[in-house]
């Protein structure tokens, strides 16, 4: 699931550093390293953000009670 997120990630960050470069928000370069950043942003974001919404559920009250 993790490389799931990480490709996700990044498929995220191009688009969205396709968009801004096309837009002329930012310049070629700036685009670039957004797209690179976003995979590392995302592995980042799955090891801390993942574990955070397990513990949470983990502390939810359980639905199987029987």
């Amino acid at each position: 699931m993790g490389t799931i997120f990480i490709i996700l990630g990044s498929l995220v960050g191009f688009v969205v550093a396709v968009i801004s470069v096309a837009t002329g928000a930012l310049p070629l370069m700036a685009g670039l390293a957004v797209w690179i950043a976003s995979g590392p942003i995302s592995a980042l974001a799955y090891m801390f953000i993942m574990p955070a919404l397990r513990a949470l559920h983990r502390m939810s009250p359980s639905q199987n009670l029987a």
